[in-house]
């Protein structure tokens, strides 16, 4: 039995860039993930992005390469605030959007010292959302909490944006909106758009559900880019393509069921000369047939079912039953309606006779063998 496969340890992309910065890249999911053929971790975890932040020390600037579909929102928040404290330090954070910033990951865009975005990135910012199952009581507490963490998040996109209200984020927010690279800049989320565009997406993105309604065209026209860009997975099969072929006719079909019937033919006559003759099968030998067994005419319980059966006018039957080999219990069935029951044990008989009127003598108690005395002389009709 194998192994079950165990996912691989991620591998950081921490790396120094000289002797005094450290560059820590976020590519794929905030919250971290594993990819379903290779077990390898994709994405970046709070977890893992706090070791390489430890990691690099003493530096003056830590580069992020940022490139996110978005993730968890907590997950987020804390690596916003990993940096916050690396600047708190002194050290100088660079924010490199690639290809897309959206979701969660705005919120790590808000913690750059310098926000640099690529002309052809794409910015989303929206409300958090979240699955729940429950009572009516299991909603509202996970609305109540989509309300905590919108608040949260309003909070870090204010520190960025200290010209707008909270009113005015939650706006933005509730509209889902949208920008190019260049209108990220414009709007006060980017400061600096590189002319020329930093790497593309390097993993596989599902953009097909995105809320594109408020979106521009120079945003839907870039996203038609990535999503054309996306390696696309070959199904089985589909390296050939079916030969066109007529629609059969009445002669065609006929002709191949003459062609079918020939072939059964021949098939089966094939098959009569390699199978031998089956052997004749033996006669079946009868088992001797029993001889019946009659019950004893001279019994005691015999005769009184015969008198029973001849004052019906069945003694014919009767002569037959017994001829046919019927036992005593099929005959008492037959002529007397039901066996007769055992008679109880000796210990347990205790007859009397129905106490005559006043003044007479006391019942008298009979004895077992009296009982079994009268009931053999009423059976034999004495």
């Amino acid at each position: 039995m194998k192994a079950p496969v165990q996912p691989k340890m991620y591998t950081p992309t921490f790396r120094m860039a000289g002797e005094t910065e450290a560059v820590i890249e976020i590519d794929g999911y905030i919250g971290g993930g594993f990819d379903f053929w290779t077990w390898e971790e994709d994405g970046k975890s709070a977890r893992t992005f706090g070791k390489e932040v430890k990691q690099a020390g003493t530096v003056k600037t830590i580069r992020l390469p940022l490139n996110s579909p978005g993730g968890v929102v907590t997950e987020a928040t804390q690596i916003y605030n990993i940096l916050q404290g690396a600047k708190s330090r002194g050290i100088e954070v660079i924010i490199e959007v690639g290809a897309t910033c959206m979701s969660a990951a705005t919120l790590i865009a808000c913690a750059g010292s310098k926000v640099i975005t690529a002309a052809n990135s794409i910015w989303m910012f929206h409300n958090p959302s979240t699955r729940a199952e429950g009572e009516a009581k299991d909603m509202r507490a996970a609305a109540d909490a989509l309300d905590t963490h919108k608040s949260a998040g309003i909070t870090i996109y204010r520190a960025r944006q200290s010209k707008l209200s909270d009113k005015d984020i939650s706006a933005l927010l509730d509209a889902t909106t949208w920008y190019t690279g260049e209108e990220a800049r414009d709007a006060g989320w980017a400061d600096e758009v590189l002319g020329e565009p930093l790497p593309d997406v390097t993993m596989a993105l599902d953009l097909t559900n995105l809320p594109l309604d408020t979106a521009s065209d120079a945003v839907k026209q870039r996203l038609s880019i990535l999503m054309t860009a996306a390696p696309e997975v070959e199904e089985p099969g589909n390296d050939i393509e079916p030969e066109q072929t007529a629609a059969p006719t009445i002669e065609s079909l006929s002709e191949q069921l003459s062609a079918m019937t020939e072939t059964v033919n021949a098939l089966a006559a094939l098959v009569e000369t390699l199978v031998p003759d089956a052997p004749e099968e033996p006669e079946q030998v009868k088992a001797p047939e029993e001889p019946i067994v009659q019950v004893d005419r001279n019994s005691p319980v015999v005769k009184a079912i015969a008198k029973r059966a001849k004052a019906a006018g069945r003694d014919a039957e009767f002569e037959d039953e017994v001829a046919a080999g019927a036992t005593i219990t099929q005959l008492q069935q037959s002529f007397l309606g039901q066996p007769r029951k055992p008679a109880p044990t000796i210990s347990t008989v205790s007859t009397t006779h129905t106490p005559k009127p006043e003044g007479g003598s006391e019942p008298r108690q009979l004895k077992p063998t009296d009982y079994y005395a009268a009931r053999r002389a009423k059976l034999e009709g004495k």
